[in-house]
């Protein structure tokens, strides 16, 4: 049969499937020691600097969750009165007085300062006049 030149197929002697001898048999063996699934994952994991980084937030996530509690100036069973069955972004009737109270604060400032320019305003004209 006539062989194709520009054929893909692999040209296989019968010399290729012989058994290998000893010396390629030992040339194909790498001796290592055997390496359990855990500490396979724990040599990769040390070895991967972003997973180390990303371990070590999560582990001062977990510190801080049990040590922040303890110095944080409110309990979990401390309720602010008034502030229950609210809607979202709705504020108690206490909130809201306290907020009237600062933006009622806020405007007469706005207007005693808007007064005082007024009259040094008027103070600069009146010295202009008299030079």
């Amino acid at each position: 049969m006539k062989e194709n030149p520009i054929s893909f197929q692999l040209k296989l002697k019968p010399e290729d499937f012989l058994p290998a001898t000893e010396e390629e048999k030992q040339s194909q063996v790498i001796m290592r020691e055997s390496v359990s699934f855990w500490k396979d994952g724990a040599r990769r994991l040390r070895k991967n600097k972003v997973a180390m980084v990303s371990l070590v937030v999560i582990i001062l996530v977990m510190i801080f969750s049990f040590i922040v509690p303890s110095f944080y100036p409110y309990n979990y069973k401390e309720q602010i009165k008034g502030a229950n069955n609210l809607r979202p972004m709705q504020y108690s009737e206490e909130e809201q007085a306290r907020i009237d109270e600062a933006e009622k604060k806020a405007k007469e400032e706005e207007e005693k300062r808007k007064a005082e320019e007024a009259a040094k305003k008027a103070a600069e004209e009146q010295s202009k006049k008299e030079a």
